[in-house]
């Protein structure tokens, strides 16, 4: 298996996971039970990627107006954005 399809296998199922956690806390929020933390939600955002964030807020219309929970979206996204122009500089252009 090559590098780069290990890469891409490896993004495919985190982003499935990760869809799959936004949904099964937008279900727990409509049946008033116990929910997945931000926390949780923002760590797997950390290692899925926050496109698929903000896709599943879009799709599942969950978390859209919590200027908190976005707000830490937005810091994250942020470092992430420049950790990979940092990754990107030091190991492609050096």
């Amino acid at each position: 298996m090559t590098y780069a399809l290990s890469i891409a296998i490896y993004f495919v199922t985190i982003n499935v996971l990760f869809l799959s956690l936004f949904w099964l806390d937008k279900q727990r929020a409509v049946a008033s039970t116990r929910r997945v933390s931000e926390s949780k939600l923002l760590a797997i955002s950390w290692f899925a990627g926050n496109m698929t964030m903000f896709i599943a807020q879009k799709w599942f219309r969950h978390k859209c107006q919590k200027w908190q929970f976005n707000s830490k979206l937005l810091l994250l996204s942020f470092v992430q954005t420049v950790f990979m122009l940092w990754l990107s500089y030091r190991f492609l252009i050096q």
